[in-house]
């Protein structure tokens, strides 16, 4: 791994932590297409196709196996320390931050339906106060949509529980 992926994937892992989105470190995962709304007499709702943007994301990330991603942090994590303190973070470990970050996305409530949307001046807000109030890093897995939400926040579930069966994470979170 490069100083710089490894650099990108830190700053990412920061950002999410710290609720903002890690949108610039990794514009290539940005989705194809464009997110779409559906109206109807009962209102405006995101359109289930624009999840359908993220599937081939989501099934290249919940298809690593849960002891290899394990084993691939051990061994990357002397990289990961260097890059967090080369980002100005003189206090507190990689592994907390990563652990911040992995409880903000596994938190995430996610609706079972589309939900509400209005337009708002030049972008779309959740008519629903307790999303709409979520961080721009949790509200990357709204995006997502239900199916693949749950997918991603079970994975990251998975790798979680690795991390703290191989003594990298403490238990208890």
């Amino acid at each position: 791994m490069t100083d710089d992926l490894a650099l990108r994937f830190v700053s990412s892992v920061a950002n999410v932590a710290a609720g903002v989105s890690p949108a610039s470190q990794v514009p290539f995962l940005a989705p194809e297409g464009d997110f779409a709304v559906v109206s109807s007499g009962a209102g405006t709702f995101i359109d289930p196709a624009s999840y359908r943007r993220f599937d081939a994301l989501v099934d290249a990330f919940v298809s690593f196996e849960t002891t290899a991603a394990v084993d691939l942090y051990r061994q990357l994590l002397p990289l990961f320390d260097e890059a967090h303190r080369s980002l100005g973070f003189p206090e507190g470990t990689f592994n907390e931050v990563f652990d911040t970050a992995l409880g903000r996305l596994t938190d995430v409530p996610v609706p079972d339906l589309p939900p509400a949307v209005e337009l708002d001046v030049q972008a779309y807000l959740l008519v629903d106060a307790s999303l709409e109030s979520l961080s721009p890093a949790e509200k990357h897995v709204l995006r997502l949509g239900p199916d693949n939400a749950r997918r991603v926040q079970q994975r990251l579930t998975d790798l979680r529980a690795g991390l703290e069966r191989a003594g990298v994470f403490q238990p208890g979170r």
